[in-house]
């Protein structure tokens, strides 16, 4: 039997989602409309809902027109640093990629 390993990302996903659609004062429905407009990918008020449960996950491509839809980067909607949205010093901040080694 193989073990399962839980998205460490999957809690900050769901809340981040919820907080930036709140944000833009638009409804689930509008969400999934805006998405399957802008992409040609089918998406539901259900499915959005799924989402912002942390039931489910959207596909790479999926949340790649979300974060297009929400006019959000990527880090801004997994907040895989752990600082958006908490009630640090960097509360409501994304922080900077790290510069890469080569570049000096």
């Amino acid at each position: 039997m193989v073990p399962t390993v839980s998205s460490p990302i999957k809690p900050n996903f769901a809340l981040n989602l919820s907080r930036l659609r709140k944000a833009l004062q638009i409804s689930q429905e509008a969400l999934a409309r805006k998405i399957s407009a802008t992409s040609g990918i089918k998406i539901t008020r259900s499915a959005v809902a799924q989402w912002e449960k942390g039931f489910f996950k959207p596909q790479l491509d999926t949340f790649v027109a979300l974060c297009a839809a929400l006019e959000a980067t990527p880090n801004e909607i997994l907040d895989i640093n752990g600082v958006v949205g908490s009630s640090g010093d960097h509360a409501g901040e994304v922080l900077p990629s790290s510069p890469s080694p080569n570049s000096a």
